[in-house]
């Protein structure tokens, strides 16, 4: 016994346990029995194939259609309880297809039509000798392939309709439980099968456990954690199709799980998701004896792989929620309002804060274009960094002004970053504060540096602007007259430098630096020598890090 999928018989014939080495099951009914024991004996030496059971009445026939699988019915005309042609209309009650060949000593064109009205495959008159046997073997080995060619046509028919409505519906639906139940009940119905079972394996993989099932009795199905010592366990292992003709003669595992003592024979089973890394196990189960064929396992793995699919929809699906709870629980802690748009400017999320900060309820704003909440006056600008995340790179620090849900504006910093799917941006991702008060303040320094700058620029006192570590940064035009030097050659120079060697200045700039404010006489030394005596008030931080001495030269004479 190999380990091979092809264990057990699977037949490459379309219909279920059929293939070229299948014995043809032939029930023939013939009240006469040694005329029936002549033509059994005859026709399994003219076809080994032929397997025939016989009944000398039609009551008994009609059992045994029910008990067994018969591949094609042989019956005589002239019988007790019915004749042929009764016999035939009775059997397409319940087989309208299967082929039924009326042998009959009693042959007629009137028996023969009415034969044909009622649906028989083929009428053959007994004869003399054994060619007749010859000729009865061939019809009916012609009429079962025919017939089992049909029903494998109509059988892959049907099997693909189930796949194409099993896709539909993992397409349509999230509801995996639903589907897996679908799923069990539809491969049963198809394959014809008492038992189907999906089982999920432990993350882990030291078990299986019972997702869906048909065919069990509650008290059975609630037994759901499997021993992976079984044809589903080493599906698993095996990574491959397993069919098993007979449980009985299996040596490749245990018993199959969770079907002990329920006189299961035959089965198929393969995986669901990869081989390196498989969710679970769908295998089909029957109590009578059967072998699959290769459509039929392609069938089995075909609705595996739609619902393998259909898992994995399912785990992106859980992970995008919970990422999007961690996500809109983490935003609604924030201060700070944050948003996410489409990547044409709709908003699909506003954090609660929101109406704190701008007074708007957050679902009236979900599904408004973010341009509605935009003063022309920062239109411009909040279009041109929208684009600019769209286009794929992030914005930091764009200021812009909000119109608020009452009155008035508010000025809001907006940092974003694109959010992208299989490598397209399709959404945006914003962080907002409210900057108000940073640009009011912002708004007074400027003006408080304006008219600094007015004054500065027309004192008639020298001014200067020093730096932390004592480096002119800025001088009026009346410091620049006084040290002969232009704006640009006095800018980038030090103090000491204007000061006589034996200056302390550094003991002078920590003094000021401490005090905050001086008072005095400093000895100028220009570029070209000369020494002035100037007077000095000197202030720190008038713009923070930037320090404003004002001079005014004391020189006696005008010159040293």
């Amino acid at each position: 016994m190999t380990d091979s999928p092809a264990h057990g018989r699977v037949n490459p014939a379309g219909e279920h346990g059929r293939g070229p080495s299948s014995p043809v099951r032939v029930l023939h009914v013939d009240d006469e029995a040694e005329f029936s024991e002549i033509v059994d004996r005859f026709l399994g030496r003219t076809d080994q194939s032929i397997e025939v059971v016989t009944a000398e009445r039609t009551e008994a026939a009609l059992d045994l259609l029910a008990e067994r699988e018969i591949d094609c019915v042989v019956s005589d005309y002239d019988m007790p309880d019915m004749n042929g042609t009764e016999f035939l209309e009775a059997v397409r009650v319940e087989y309208p297809d299967l082929p039924f060949i009326l042998f009959t000593g009693k042959g007629s064109e009137e028996i023969a039509s009415e034969a044909i009205s009622r649906g028989v495959t083929d009428y053959l008159q007994k004869d003399v000798g054994t060619d007749q046997f010859e000729l009865l073997a061939n019809r009916i080995v012609n009429a079962v392939s025919r017939y089992h060619a049909e029903r494998g046509l109509a059988a892959r028919a049907t099997q693909q309709s189930v796949i194409a409505e099993l896709g539909q519906r993992a397409l349509e639906s999230l509801d995996l439980d639903g589907l897996l139940e679908y799923a069990v009940t539809a491969v049963a119905d198809t394959l014809g099968v008492d038992h189907v079972k999906i089982l999920e394996r432990s993350a882990g993989g030291e078990s299986l456990t019972l997702r869906a099932a048909v065919g069990w009795p509650d008290a059975e199905a609630d037994e759901t954690t499997i021993e992976t010592d079984s044809q589903a366990g080493y599906t698993l292992r095996s990574g491959e199709p397993i069919v098993v003709e007979d449980f009985d003669t299996e040596t490749r595992f245990a018993e199959p799980g969770i079907l002990p003592h329920r006189g299961i024979t035959s089965g198929v089973s393969t995986l669901i998701g990869p081989a390196d890394d498989p969710w679970g196990v769908l295998g089909a189960h029957s109590a009578a004896p059967r072998s699959f064929t290769e459509d039929e396992v392609t069938f089995v793995q075909s609705a595996a792989n739609v619902l393998a699919e259909a898992v994995r929809r399912h785990d992106i699906e859980a992970q995008l929620r919970e990422g999007e709870e961690r996500f809109r629980r983490m935003a609604e802690a924030s201060p700070d309002v944050i948003f996410r748009t489409t990547r044409d400017g709709f908003f699909t999320y506003v954090s609660p804060v929101v109406e704190d900060v701008l007074g708007y309820d957050r679902d009236a704003l979900e599904g408004e274009h973010f341009g509605r909440i935009v003063p022309d006056s920062s239109m411009e600008a909040a279009m041109e960094g929208f684009a600019v995340v769209v286009d794929g790179d992030p914005v930091e620090g764009l200021r812009v002004e909000i119109e608020r849900a009452d009155d008035g504006t508010a000025w809001m910093e907006i940092n974003a970053v694109p959010l992208t799917s299989d490598g397209a941006v399709d959404e945006v991702l914003g962080f907002t504060r409210d900057v108000t008060d940073e640009m009011d303040q912002q708004r007074d320094l400027e003006e408080r540096e304006k008219k600094f700058r007015a004054v500065f620029e027309a004192a008639l006192a020298p001014m200067l602007l020093a730096d932390d570590d004592g480096t002119y940064v800025d001088a009026n035009p009346a410091a620049c007259e006084l040290f002969g030097l232009d704006r640009e050659s006095l800018i980038g120079r030090s103090i000491d430098e204007f000061a006589p060697q034996d200056y302390d200045f550094e003991e002078a700039w920590n003094a000021f630096q401490t005090h905050g404010a001086g008072r005095g006489t400093f000895p100028l030394v220009l570029e070209d020598g000369t020494r002035r005596t100037v007077e000095h008030a000197s202030t720190r931080d008038v713009v923070p890090g930037l320090h404003l001495a004002i001079l005014r030269d004391v020189t006696a004479d005008g010159s040293e």
